[in-house]
Formats: structure tokens, sequence, C-alpha cells
């Protein structure tokens, strides 16, 4: 059975704040805070949890970006829910999974890993 995780795309300031990974898969490349659902955990606490122990920041989910299921997005066959989310508050902070965490202006993006770069594409509505 397929794992879920949760992402989460928080824009402040015309910025997006991405996270770059600190294991495998992906370690070292740019991608959206996230992780996966743990058990008993609806996914909106799943990426409420994820954007605070990835970035530090607390947030307020806002809408719903998309499901990301292709099988091929992760090597682990994970499926991606992805919600957006404003900053409520806290201090950027990286934990043990993140190598850094910076905030890119939507048009000067990194290369980012999986598909993080169709799910922005998906929330800012291009191609």
């Amino acid at each position: 059975m397929r794992k879920l995780a949760a992402d989460v795309i928080i824009v402040k300031h015309g910025k997006i704040l991405l996270i770059k990974r600190a294991d495998e898969p992906f370690k070292g490349e740019w991608g959206l805070p996230g992780g996966h659902i743990d058990e008993g955990e609806t996914i909106e606490d799943a990426a409420l949890r994820e954007a605070r122990e990835e970035t530090g920041l607390n947030v307020k989910l806002e809408s719903f970006v998309g499901i990301f299921s292709d099988p091929k997005r992760d090597p682990r066959g994970t499926i991606s829910v992805t919600y957006s989310a404003t900053v409520i508050d806290g201090e950027l902070t990286e934990n043990s999974e993140v190598e850094d965490i910076k905030w890119f202006e939507i048009t000067k993006l990194p290369p980012l890993f999986s598909d993080h770069k169709k799910i922005v594409q998906t929330y800012f509505g291009y191609d």
C-alpha cells in the first residue's frame, strides 16, 4: 500500500518557503515542507505538524491545492496531498531532516525535487 504525505506551500510577501532535504531520498535538493502522515493523524494535522517541524513556523491552512499521485514521483511511491498556508507565528528553525531553509522569489526558484515544481505551478496556475 502506498503512503500519504502532506506537503505545504507557504507564501509570504511574494516569496515561497522551501527546505533543502538532509535525508534520502532527495538529499541536498530543494522542495516544499512536508512529510508522511502518522497513524491516527488527519492529513490537515500532518500538514500543520510537518510545517512546524521542518520550518519552525506555525501556519494556518488556507486552501487545498491538490493530490499528486504519479507512482514515479517518489521512489517510495508516496502520494502527496498539498495545502497552501499562511504564517501565524514562529521563527525559521531547521530540524535534523532539513539542511537549509529559505524564502525564494516565485520567479527565481531553484530546481525542485520530485514533482514539487508541478505542485507549485498548479498552485500559481501556470505551466
